[in-house]
Formats: structure tokens, C-alpha cells, sequence
């Protein structure tokens, strides 16, 4: 009975060896990987290591502020802060950390957290009047960006104009521009555009239009180019004699280009007579 029992053990303990051998080495792993990390700085390795034991590559996610841009002034204590994330394997955005300064080494700061894949945050502490330092990290899955460019902004109670004297955050006089925190910027979205102007991608461009060709007449609504009924002809507006183009009436000869009335021969006239006597008086059958 005591040799089969060590038998047992002895098959326990070598199916059982190999599984603790693993455990272990990945716990190693996991633990020197971890000592690696920097709390001040989120400088994490660039390699994770998943419960099967393979080495995976993964590199940082970058992030970009957006908006308050460089240098705005914002009239608000609780400014909107937009940004752009970006991740090589497209891994998805799961933390943000914003960090506020009040001066460039950020010694004292205001930090704040965002969960999830939202770009577009606002501040929920208000901040000063004064200058503040903006910069932030974001995080996939597993590891966290470098910090991004550092923003300076101003925060003022007192409204601000922008250089044409529109006030922040209103349309100018000079459609499209808008007056986006001190900065004139296309928006004829918000700010529409002057007549015959269409808005496209933000930006005012003219409309074009087809346009009908005025039909060109003399005063009688002659055509140009066209001859009326009594032969005469449209010329740039004006109606002038032109046989050639027109014609004449029948008892009219075109000659240098203007009508003349036909003059009867002698002979013409003796036969116009005798056919006037003839209907008239019924004599000189001869003029037949």
C-alpha cells in the first residue's frame, strides 16, 4: 500500500512539475518586466507577455492636443480640450491623463484622468486667470505614450477681440472668418458667405453659374442677322436695306443692294391701255 502511494506521488509530482516550472518563469518575467517601469515618467517596456509565454510586440499609442491650440486665450475657466490619438497596431485608446502647470517644469500641477476612447473633454476644474501649461499621455491596452507637445494657454474673465475687433468666439463682419480664440479661421459653416458664394469644406468659393445668352433683336423683334416681312434686314440692331440678303417685292429690282420700283416699257404701257378700254368699253378686241 506505502509503495503504491509513492507511486501516485512520484506520477503527481511529474505532470504537475513542468506547469509550476512555466508559472514560475513567467511570473519572473512579468515581475522584471514590471520593475522596468517608471511611475514619474510611464516609461514602459515595449513587449507584453501573455499567459501562453509568447513575446508579443507593441508599441506606444502617440497623442496630439488639438485644441486649445498653442498660445490661445479662452475666455472660459473650464476650456474644451481636444486631441488625436494614435496607436501603431490600432489598439484602442483606454486612458488619457491631461496634466495642467503653471509652469513649464509643471512643478505644480493639476492632473485629471479621462476612461475610454473619447477625443473631446472638458475640464472639470475651473482654472485662473493666468498663463497654464497643457500637456498629456494616453494609453492602449497596455502601454502609455510619451508626453505630447506642451500647449500654453491664457485663461481671461475679460472679454478678448480678435485683430479685425471681433469679439472671441463670434463671426466677423468679413464672412467666413470666425474668431476662434484669438485666432481668425474659415468657418462659413457657422459664419455663412457673401451672395453668389457657396461654403465648401469650410471655405467660401464662388458659385458658378451658367449664364443665358441674351437674344439680340432689332425693334420690331427682328432677329439678328434675320429679314422682317418687309424685306428688311436686322443688322447689330438695325434695320436697314439689303435685297441681297432679303429679296424684293415683285414689282421692284434689287440693284446695289436696294429695291427700285420697276419702270413699264413704251410698249408695256400701250398694252395697259387697250386692256383698260377693252374692260371699260368693251372696244378694240384687237388689244387681246
Amino acid at each position: 500500500m506505502k509503495k503504491e502511494r509513492i507511486l501516485i506521488l512520484g506520477i503527481f509530482l511529474v505532470i504537475i512539475s513542468p506547469l509550476v516550472i512555466s508559472l514560475f518563469v513567467i511570473s519572473n518575467t512579468l515581475i522584471e518586466d514590471s520593475s522596468k517601469i517608471d511611475t514619474n515618467t510611464f516609461q514602459i517596456p515595449t513587449k507584453k507577455i501573455i499567459a501562453t509565454g509568447k513575446t508579443i510586440l507593441n508599441s506606444p499609442p502617440t497623442i496630439t492636443i488639438t485644441k486649445p491650440r498653442d498660445n490661445e486665450v479662452v475666455n472660459i475657466p473650464t476650456p474644451r480640450i481636444e486631441w488625436f490619438y494614435s496607436d501603431p497596431e490600432n489598439d484602442p485608446q483606454t486612458l488619457v491623463l491631461l496634466q495642467v502647470g503653471e509652469t513649464l517644469r509643471f512643478e505644480k500641477t493639476y492632473e485629471t484622468y479621462w476612461y475610454g476612447e473619447s477625443t473631446l473633454e472638458y475640464l472639470k476644474t475651473p482654472l485662473k486667470d493666468g498663463t497654464h501649461y497643457l500637456r498629456a499621455k494616453a494609453k492602449d491596452r497596455d502601454l502609455w505614450s510619451a508626453w505630447s507637445d506642451t500647449h500654453q494657454i491664457t485663461v481671461t474673465s475679460i472679454p478678448k477681440l480678435c485683430e479685425d475687433g471681433t469679439p472671441f468666439y463670434q463671426c466677423s463682419t468679413h464672412k467666413p472668418d470666425y474668431c476662434d480664440g484669438g485666432f481668425l479661421t474659415n468657418n462659413c459653416t457657422k459664419c455663412g458667405c457673401f451672395e453668389n458664394y457657396a461654403c465648401v469644406d469650410d471655405n467660401c468659393e464662388r458659385k458658378i453659374t451658367k449664364e443665358i445668352p441674351k437674344i439680340k433683336t432689332c425693334s420690331d423683334r427682328t432677329l439678328y442677322g434675320e429679314c422682317n416681312n418687309d424685306k428688311s434686314y436686322c443688322n447689330q440692331g438695325v434695320l436697314v436695306d439689303n435685297c441681297e440678303k432679303c429679296g424684293c417685292e415683285k414689282d421692284s429690282k434689287c440693284t446695289k443692294n436696294k429695291c427700285n420700283l420697276i419702270k413699264p416699257s413704251f410698249k408695256d404701257i400701250l398694252i395697259i391701255i387697250g386692256k383698260f378700254v377693252k374692260n371699260k368699253v368693251g372696244l378694240l378686241p384687237y388689244f387681246n
